[in-house]
């Protein structure tokens, strides 16, 4: 069952969204030509286009082989072309068959690659939601066939290397991007 990771804090993006077909029918402006608010229009579009570019690379990244495909809303800028607006990154969120320490793995790796690239968005934050229920109903299954405590200090460490180096890796990858992921205190002051 495919998800999207998004990068669009508003959803689809409406009103002047563009199919790529008619987008090549279109003339385009020369840059100079434009007055200041066109200008200023098109330096916020490239740099939205810019930030949602990133985003749905970190996310494909760090879904590796779970991610499907990209997609974007784009946007026509005052200079005639194309600028993305929002996407998302189709990710398959369904559980491995039969095989519920590899279901364990998989989600573990979406619900991280959903929270560490920036700031999460909402649709973010509840497919880490949905890759936790998936994840528990496995631990569940594990339990069920009697293979022994699944929170065992053993797996648990193993557990938390394997999250230390995918979140090292994500990491890593964002700030070599030029992408400053947010920092939040996960202790914030009430």
């Amino acid at each position: 069952m495919p998800y999207a990771l998004s990068s669009s804090p508003y959803g689809r993006a409406s009103g002047d969204a563009v199919s790529p077909l008619r987008a090549a029918t279109r003339m385009r402006k020369p840059a100079a030509s434009l007055d200041q608010d066109e200008q200023r229009q098109l330096d916020q579009l490239k740099a939205r286009d810019g930030e949602v570019r990133a985003r749905e690379k970190a996310h494909k990244t760090a879904t590796g082989a779970y991610a499907n495909r990209v997609s974007y809303d784009m946007k026509r800028g005052p200079d005639g072309q194309l600028y993305a607006v929002s996407g998302e990154t189709a990710v398959d969120v369904s559980p491995v068959p039969g095989d519920p320490e590899a279901t364990i793995k998989k989600m573990e790796v979406i619900r991280l690659a959903a929270l560490t690239t920036g700031a999460p968005s909402a649709q973010d934050r509840a497919d880490a939601s949905r890759a936790m229920v998936i994840l528990n109903e496995a631990e569940a299954a594990l339990r069920e066939e009697d293979r022994g405590p699944i929170d065992s200090a053993e797996s648990r460490k193993a557990r938390n290397s394997l999250l230390a180096a995918l979140a090292v890796k994500a990491y890593s990858w964002l700030r070599g991007a030029g992408y400053e992921p947010a920092v939040q205190d996960p202790n914030p002051a009430s």
